[in-house]
């Protein structure tokens, strides 16, 4: 997203409701996301500003988050 890294987790429900899948995106999922963005930033150069999104994907659309999860705060470089 121009100079903005997105660390994107894609959730897929072909079933569900539009909101269902950003909905599933537990803290521990979140956790999760954040410790292998944190991995991958510590081991590859990358632009100063970055963020996580959500995109979900459902038979009623597409929907696409931006910071869906916030950084920890620890986790700011």
């Amino acid at each position: 997203d121009g100079a903005v890294l997105c660390f994107i987790e894609v959730k897929y429900r072909p079933q569900g409701r539009l909101g269902d899948g950003v909905q599933s995106v537990t803290p521990q999922k979140r956790q999760r996301m954040q410790r292998a963005a944190l991995e991958y930033l510590r081991t590859h150069p990358h632009p100063p500003r970055w963020r996580y999104d959500t995109l979900e994907i459902t038979r009623a659309g597409i929907w696409y988050a931006k910071a869906a999860a916030q950084p920890l705060q620890k986790d700011m470089m």
